[in-house]
């Protein structure tokens, strides 16, 4: 709380206890004073949610996990995994399939979140570390659209950002062609803080996708479809190893985000609009949020601590903290 907020309140509630037993009245007056002054001054929660999060709904099957870690701390230990990842789910009250559901030796150590009651399922020996925390009545996060640039990248990285590679068709290369990303055959990339922008973007085949080092962040926006598969791995700033907070994906279509076959990938994928799905032993160190999330076949989404504290504002509308009420009893003084 900013000092000067905390000397404001701390005057009007001194003074509403000075009048009371005179004039109680006036100390109602004081009372709403002090109301308006916290509400006027109450910022919304920073960050992101503390773990996936799906408009519509997430979904953990045949041995899913969701945890958390703080790569400001620490890599990521998974003999000493977090316990405090929330996976929630904006829900619509009218459709059956909405929600958080577990199934199939699933786990999610932390708790769960939904809007709606009766929109949690756990079931087939899935498991829910802090269960007693789940809540049905949790305040919704605010998808927003993604304002997508109206420019393209070119081979290079240009207008905007520096691709470091080899560029051609060969194996081993990455190619730009009418908005297409493609790299695959263990091709080696670094992409330097910057903005990009391409209609399809396609890493296949053991390819190694670097952050480069320096101020800033990766921010690369896609419209059409996204696939990562086959062993390929997007890592982290080589100076901050296992910073989630680098690498930035938007994506605005609605077809699935492919994420499958041993995938390790650092960093946020925020798409509105579609599905993400991981599968086949996928590592996702960083956060996921789109419509819907599914989480399956021995693949892990490790929430990373340090995103609660990213400025994520252009993109979600995060829930406000419940208002602050207070109540007072009139007493008359004879």
């Amino acid at each position: 709380m900013k000092r000067g907020m905390a000397l404001g309140i701390g005057g009007l509630l001194l003074a509403a206890l000075m009048i009371l037993a005179a004039s109680p009245a006036a100390a109602q007056n004081a009372v709403r004073s002090l109301q308006e002054l916290i509400d006027s001054n109450r910022d919304a929660l920073s960050g992101c949610p503390a773990g996936p999060y799906g408009d519509h709904q997430v979904y953990l099957k045949q041995n899913g996990r969701v945890d958390n870690y703080d790569s400001r701390v620490a890599p990521y230990n998974p003999n000493n995994p977090g316990n405090n990842a929330v996976v929630g789910s904006n829900c619509d009250p009218n459709d059956v399939n909405a929600g958080v559901k577990l199934e199939e030796n699933s786990t999610v150590r932390g708790h769960i979140e939904v809007t709606q009651p009766d929109k949690i399922d756990l079931s087939a020996n899935s498991t829910v570390t802090h269960e007693e925390l789940n809540r049905d009545n949790a305040s919704p996060w605010e998808l927003k659209p993604i304002d997508m640039p109206a420019w393209y990248t070119v081979a290079g990285g240009s207008p905007q950002g520096t691709i470091i590679g080899q560029y051609g068709t060969k194996p081993g290369t990455y190619n730009i062609s009418n908005h297409v990303f493609q790299a695959g055959n263990a091709a080696v990339l670094t992409f330097t803080p910057g903005q990009y922008h391409f209609d399809h973007f396609e890493l296949r085949q053991n390819v190694i996708f670097n952050v480069g080092t320096g101020d800033g962040i990766v921010e690369i926006y896609v419209g059409g479809s996204i696939t990562f598969e086959n062993n390929s791995e997007l890592l982290p700033e080589i100076a901050l190893v296992d910073d989630t907070t680098k690498l930035r994906i938007y994506y605005s279509g609605t077809t699935t985000v492919d994420l499958s076959n041993n995938v390790k990938f650092y960093g946020f994928i925020y798409a509105p609009n579609a599905t993400i799905e991981v599968r086949n032993n996928d590592r996702i160190y960083g956060n996921l949020v789109g419509k819907e999330v599914k989480i399956w076949n021995n693949a892990a989404v490790h929430f990373d601590d340090a995103l609660r504290g990213e400025d994520f504002s252009d993109i979600l509308g995060p829930p406000l903290p419940p208002p602050l009420r207070m109540t007072w009893r009139e007493t008359v003084f004879e």
